[in-house]
Order: structure tokens, then C-alpha cells, then sequence
């Protein structure tokens, strides 16, 4: 804005995770929400299956995400 550059329309910007505030920006930030709570719940119980010696049933865990489309893109 300060610049005088036109968001979106010579240049669009996303954000990441949603943070508290994008949707105050000028324009809106348009972002991408992942599911914090539940990767951080996933990477728990993978770390303690490797703590009792366990395997974790996979290397690694699809849990998604959502973009948010907001006026910035």
C-alpha cells in the first residue's frame, strides 16, 4: 500500500496458518490453514510409540489443510 503497489491485481500474497489478524490486513490475507492441534497431537503419539520401541504406523501423517480466500489473491 505504501509503495502504491495494487494488491491483488499487480501482485498477490498469501499467508500461512491462518494467523490471528490476516483477516484484519489491508486487503484481507488470503492464507493457508493447517490443522495445528492435530499434527501436533499426531507427532506426540508418533514420538511416544518410538519411546516404548513401538513403530509408528506410518512415517508419516495426510492431515489436510484449508485455503482461507481472502482479498490479497
Amino acid at each position: 500500500m505504501r509503495l502504491g503497489i495494487p494488491v491483488p491485481q499487480r501482485v498477490a500474497i498469501a499467508g500461512f496458518n491462518d494467523l490471528t489478524g490476516s483477516d484484519q490486513m489491508l486487503p484481507p490475507l488470503t492464507t493457508v490453514r493447517t490443522p495445528r492441534a492435530e499434527i501436533g497431537t499426531a507427532a506426540a503419539s508418533m514420538l511416544l510409540a518410538l519411546m516404548r520401541g513401538e513403530s509408528p504406523p506410518s512415517s508419516s501423517v495426510d492431515l489436510g489443510y484449508q485455503v482461507i480466500v481472502r482479498q490479497s489473491a
